[in-house]
């Protein structure tokens, strides 16, 4: 928890984001060595985006020396994303489609690609929500990380009781204001 909370790490996220961030996820991934399958990359070992809100920062930190055979952390600058994404039309509707690396290096140079290639204790911090990024391909020596995700408290994909329907607090000032409180509750009263 020192290392989630340290003042160098949340007053690096809170600057990016704009506000204090919430810790979203704390995760070990330990990726057991494998090879590519048969069938291709699938999942997220092909370029995508994450849709938790318009921006968030993952911050992962190196468990093991991480190299090449490892299956690093690999992605692409935030504008280098945006070029692809308008170019493909990634993104038009709310998805988590992958894409394949053929479309991507069709836009950009292979050598823009950025790996999380380093020593143990290396950190990396990236918006996966606005650079375009996969991961765990061909681990043939297997790889361990921790994975802290940083969100704002009013992340697009976790508003509290969203599954409600929108009437329910209808009338009620408090439960409106709770259950969405960046409304307005200038109602008209007679």
């Amino acid at each position: 928890m020192k290392f989630c909370t340290s003042p160098l790490i949340v007053g690096t996220v809170a600057k990016y984001l704009g506000e204090f961030p919430v810790i979203s996820s704390i995760e070990v991934w330990n990726s057991p060595p494998s090879h590519e399958h048969k069938a291709g990359l699938t999942g997220s070992q092909k370029f995508h985006l994450d849709n938790v809100s318009d921006k968030q920062m993952k911050v992962f930190l190196n468990l093991i020396d991480i190299g090449p055979e490892n299956g690093p952390f690999s992605f692409i600058s935030e504008s280098n994303s945006k070029n692809v994404c308008k170019q493909i039309s990634y993104g038009d509707v709310v998805n988590v489609d992958r894409i394949e690396d053929e479309d991507v290096y069709k836009i950009i140079k292979p050598s823009e690609l950025k790996q999380n290639i380093g020593n143990a204790g290396l950190v990396t911090l990236v918006d996966t929500c606005n650079c375009l990024h996969y991961g765990s391909r061909n681990t043939s020596k297997g790889r361990k990380l921790l994975m802290v995700q940083y969100t704002s408290v009013a992340r697009a994909d976790n508003r509290p009781f969203e599954f409600f329907p929108k009437n329910i607090y209808k009338g009620n000032d408090f439960l409106e204001l709770l259950f969405n409180p960046f409304c307005s509750l200038n109602h008209n009263k007679t």
